[in-house]
């Protein structure tokens, strides 16, 4: 009879500190993963301000491809 009591008991304390554990892990990870997301955001938008300041006076940021007009299309098409 004492061992169910003890071991009922015991049962209880360990689902209770397994829940207490998770509920607790799990909010200071929600935490964590939101100060990450915004120093992320801060970071990749520092990068790009950056990135533009120095664009003038590196000129790495000068565009490959040349925008030509386009010719007119003519109306004869494969696809009628």
């Amino acid at each position: 009879m004492y061992q169910t009591n003890i071991d009922s008991f015991l049962n209880e304390v360990a689902l209770m500190l397994t829940l207490y554990t998770l509920v607790f892990i799990s909010f200071h990870f929600s935490i964590i993963g939101g100060v990450s997301i915004i120093v992320g955001l801060y970071l990749v938008i520092w990068a790009r301000y950056n990135e533009e300041q120095r664009a003038p006076m590196d000129g790495c940021l000068d565009p490959l491809i040349v925008d030509n007009p386009r010719s007119p299309k003519t109306q004869e098409s494969s696809f009628i």
